[in-house]
């Protein structure tokens, strides 16, 4: 192209013949400036951009009422491609020489995505939220590793750089440019008419969280803490859906461990069931196929509330607001601790490595024993409204009380909702167990049961 500098500017000149310099064909180039010839024809954006942030609980707060506003559907993302080094170069020369608003957009974008390990899309609002419109998609990509590229068709893309105005729609994904493709479902919040601000959740093929896509303005804020706190908001709302599209329980291979359970307080781990029953006996057992054997009593005129068991040792309080720990050896409870003098939890539980509380302020924590103190509490959930509690094998247990039982998993801090596994579930408070990948409950029956996730 003999007219560059006309064309494109003095910047551009210099960029091609310095490429030439290192040996790239000059006929390659010639062909990719007159594929990004019409983006200089794009009019300017505001040289400054707007200041917009993205609060913490913006969707949560705002949308999560209404679920009627809530649609899971599976998604394809539109394909990806990758610049060659050369290409990013002259193409972010020809963005910041058109539309100066954007080119520094882009700038800022490139580095957060290497700092932080994001991929991150952008192109031009789609009505009805990424997901409705994922098929028109068209947009720019940053990805770590200094990548740059687009998705959807190069020549879509070239005609649209002028749309990509003051609001843009943001896709924020943790990872490489490979995870562009991981997404495969998405929740759709204030889709039809609602373009700023309608939002998606995007989740990978388990139905975990995989990124968000979000319309918002060029100067979104931070992209890190944007990914962390819509991973936060989504969260809540995940828990509102079953993107299975189906209301059957998902606890299957279910047996009856026996016909008459009386238990009061019941916990389990990996080897070893506890159970206390109407008599005030504290047992152990082992569950062995469907029934228990190695029956023992560990203490008779048990006054312990809130049982709870981890590795070889058991947790309770026995009213008196002290939260003990005691080791579990053969017929005995030794090496009793008290943990804390002000134990106020209203929901207990453990797994192999943390415990799980909640008190009577609606903040879910969870914390590690050491040194007979727990130590690094964190808030995994600051709107917990669950009824009963169990942790297992990493997951967590519960239910709102609106008789459906949720499986989750703490992910980036937060508790992050796995799947809905029943929509009709009425085991109460104390009579429900979890280990490995097993449940154990009572349905208010006096039939305890067994079933697999």
């Amino acid at each position: 192209m003999e007219n560059i500098k006309e064309v494109f500017g003095t910047e551009m000149s210099a960029a091609v013949k310095e490429l030439i310099d290192q040996g790239i064909d000059s006929k390659e180039i010639d062909q990719f400036l007159e594929q990004i010839k019409p983006i200089m024809d794009t009019e300017p954006l505001s040289a400054e951009l707007p200041t917009e942030q993205i609060a913490d609980d913006l969707v949560a707060t705002n949308l999560v009422q209404s679920e009627s506003r809530l649609e899971c559907k599976s998604i394809d993302m539109p394909p990806h491609h990758t610049f060659k080094s050369w290409e990013a170069t002259l193409i972010n020369i020809a963005i910041a020489g058109a539309v100066p608003a954007l080119g520094a957009a882009v700038a800022i974008l490139r580095i957060a995505a290497n700092k932080d390990d994001l991929t991150i899309g952008f192109g031009p609002v789609l009505g009805g939220g990424f997901i409705g419109g994922v098929s028109a998609s068209v947009g720019l990509i940053c990805a770590p590793n200094d990548t740059f590229g687009f998705y959807g068709n190069f020549s879509g893309l070239i005609g649209a750089i002028g749309s990509i105005s003051l609001t843009a729609q943001y896709t924020f994904l943790k990872g490489g440019i490979e995870s562009w493709a991981g997404a495969g479902k998405g929740v759709t919040i204030g889709g039809g008419d609602v373009i700023v601000g309608s939002v998606s959740l995007l989740m990978d093929e388990k139905e975990e969280f995989a990124g968000v896509s979000i319309a918002a303005g060029l100067g979104i804020g931070e992209p890190l803490e944007v990914y962390v706190s819509y991973s936060v908001s989504f969260l809540k709302i995940k828990q509102q859906i079953d993107c299975s599209g189906s209301n059957k329980t998902r606890v299957h291979d279910i047996k009856h461990i026996t016909t008459n359970w009386n238990s009061v307080q019941f916990a389990a781990t990996d080897t070893q069931c506890y159970w206390m029953d109407t008599d005030d006996i504290l047992r152990k057992g082992v569950l062995k196929g469907d029934k228990f054997q190695d029956v023992i009593h560990l203490r008779r005129n048990w006054k312990g509330t809130e049982l709870v068991a981890q590795g070889e040792y058991i947790y309770w309080s026995d009213g008196d607001k002290k939260l003990r720990q005691g080791k579990v050896s053969g017929k005995e409870i030794t090496e009793v601790k008290v943990l804390t003098d002000n134990w106020t939890a209203e929901l207990f539980t453990a797994d192999n490595e943390y415990l799980y509380w909640k008190d009577g302020d609606s903040i879910l924590r969870r914390g590690k024993v050491s040194n007979s103190t727990i130590v690094d509490v964190s808030h995994i959930d600051k709107n917990c409204t669950a009824t009963e509690l169990i942790a297992a094998n990493g997951f967590l247990y519960w239910s709102d009380g609106d008789k459906k039982l949720r499986q989750g998993k703490v992910t980036e801090g937060a508790l992050c909702i796995k799947q809905i596994l029943a929509h009709d579930w009425i085991a109460g408070k104390g009579q429900f167990a979890a280990f490995n990948n097993k449940l154990m409950w009572c349905d208010n029956d006096r039939i305890l049961r067994l079933g697999v996730v």
